[in-house]
């Protein structure tokens, strides 16, 4: 469900769904484990930065198997709409991509392949480990947003694993997750720590407001569309603490 990675399959039922979401960070600590070893491999024989840029934009995308990108399309098909709330939630459904999402994808694969092309090479494990403390703090965020949100429609995968889920402990356990995360980044680089925890909830900020003004609460596509923002503004951040500090 999480991601491409191939696993065994389990059956949906009550007891395994309790808990789902407190797994979720998991493919954060893949994604980051990934772009670590490779900025190390990278550096070890002098990837040039096009290669490097380009490995380290496609890894997410690759482990994720592209569904947050999906819900960050239909997200902006439907903004782009500018039609009232339930055609943009019609629209969210509709699996074809238009105009707005294509060109949208274009421009943020390019953003960030541009801004990794530009981390110095002495920078590069750096920037990699606060972007994997950023790949799991962004999904302890998303998996709150199931339990605490207000769902947008009555069906869904995000209602369905919001109503089956144990919020307390999912609740509590995620939060413990994410402030470990903040601890780390403030142990690892306060300066650059400080900055990436406040854009992260900046951006899970945004992303409740946004829900709740253009559609009435979150979808599995508001959660993929979320994750893709923030973690657009994590790497933004990463980047700019590395160039100026």
């Amino acid at each position: 469900m999480y991601s491409a990675i191939p696993v065994p399959c389990i059956v949906w039922d009550n007891k395994n769904l309790k808990y789902i979401m407190c797994f979720f960070p998991l493919i954060g600590l893949v994604e980051g484990t990934l772009l670590v070893l490779w900025s190390m491999l990278s550096k070890l024989i002098h990837v040039n930065n096009i290669m490097f840029a380009a490995v380290s934009t496609i890894i997410p995308l690759w482990v994720t198997g592209k569904i947050h990108m999906d819900g960050f399309c239909d997200t902006v098909d439907a903004i782009s709409s500018h039609q009232n709330r339930e055609k943009k939630l019609e629209i969210l459904s509709d699996p074809h991509a238009g105009a707005f999402a294509i060109v949208s994808a274009i421009i943020y694969i390019l953003f960030t392949f541009a801004i990794w092309s530009d981390i110095p090479f002495n920078g590069r494990i750096s920037a990699s480990i606060l972007m994997s403390l950023g790949f799991i703090m962004e999904r302890c965020l998303s998996g709150l947003s199931v339990v605490v949100f207000p769902n947008a429609k009555n069906k869904g995968l995000v209602l369905y694993f919001s109503n089956h889920s144990e919020k307390r402990a999912v609740k509590y356990i995620l939060m413990i997750v994410y402030f470990a995360c903040i601890v780390c980044y403030l142990k690892y680089d306060i300066t650059a720590g400080l900055c990436c925890s406040i854009v992260a909830l900046l951006a899970f900020i945004y992303y409740y407001f946004f829900s709740k003004k253009n559609f009435g609460g979150i979808t599995g596509d508001l959660a993929g569309y979320f994750l893709q923002v923030c973690e657009l503004s994590i790497l933004t951040a990463v980047w700019l603490v590395i160039k100026v500090l």
